[in-house]
């Protein structure tokens, strides 16, 4: 159990980092690592945007939740999850 959750955990981080480095900069500016390699998002669309930041914040929902699971795991090593698992 411990090893699939440092698994997605690390997936998740992953994940996050390239869903922020997606994220169009704001007004338009050249933040964005898109906008920088050259691939530009049509004007005045802000579907993507919204998409993203929703995306963004189940990420670190997720993200969220299997760091508490992780720390309750390492601290208690023979506890519940052990149990039901086993």
């Amino acid at each position: 159990m411990l090893k699939f959750a440092i698994i997605i955990h690390v997936l998740l981080a992953l994940f996050m980092i390239l869903i922020v480095l997606l994220q169009p900069g704001s007004k338009g500016s050249s933040n964005s690592f898109l906008s920088n390699s050259g691939v530009k998002f049509a004007s005045g669309n802000k579907k993507i945007g919204s998409s993203l930041s929703r995306l963004t914040f189940l990420v670190a929902a997720c993200f969220i939740i299997i760091s508490l699971v992780l720390s309750v795991l390492i601290s208690h090593p023979g506890s519940v999850f052990d149990k039901i698992i086993n």
